[in-house]
């Protein structure tokens, strides 16, 4: 799971970040707190650096997730609000861990198969909540749903 990038808007290159332009990893861009895609939140595009098309399920970002004015805890029992593409990593990350626990075959010590990365991810576009079914530059598959991720997930055969 990695941060997309914040470098949306006019200026933006069409790329996400490495390293959530890799293949297997799961990109991941910022909503706002009313579920639209933050201002700031780095857009995809259909071509890897090497100019290979990019296809299902590996095309940039794959999701988005609350990425606005995100409260955590700061130095010296202080709080703070950050906005960001990492920001909303947290809760996709966080998602993928409670997975895990329910489904422990699909931990990466259980299977080196890309396989199953593939179908976590395809669930992970079936689950996504306003769905779109097809691939956006700038929302990937829509806004993460931890628990209809969840239940997709449930519904691989064992890698």
């Amino acid at each position: 799971v990695a941060a997309a990038g914040n470098d949306g808007g006019n200026g933006d290159d069409g790329r996400v970040s490495v390293p959530s332009n890799v293949p297997l990893a799961i990109s991941v861009g910022a909503s706002s707190q009313g579920g639209d895609l933050w201002d700031n939140s780095s857009k995809g595009n259909q071509v890897t650096f090497d100019g290979e098309q990019r296809l299902h399920p590996n095309q940039k970002p794959e999701i988005i997730a609350p990425g606005v004015g995100i409260i955590s805890t700061g130095a010296e029992d202080s709080w703070f609000s950050s906005s960001g593409t990492s920001d909303s990593t947290v809760f996709v990350t966080g998602a993928l861990a409670l997975i895990l626990e329910d489904q422990p075959q699909l931990r990466s010590s259980a299977t080196q198969d890309s396989s199953c990365i593939g179908e976590v991810k395809q669930s992970l576009r079936l689950s996504a909540s306003d769905s779109i079914y097809q691939h956006d530059d700038s929302l990937g598959y829509g806004n993460l749903d931890a628990g209809a991720w969840l239940e997709e997930v449930r519904k691989i055969p064992n890698c």
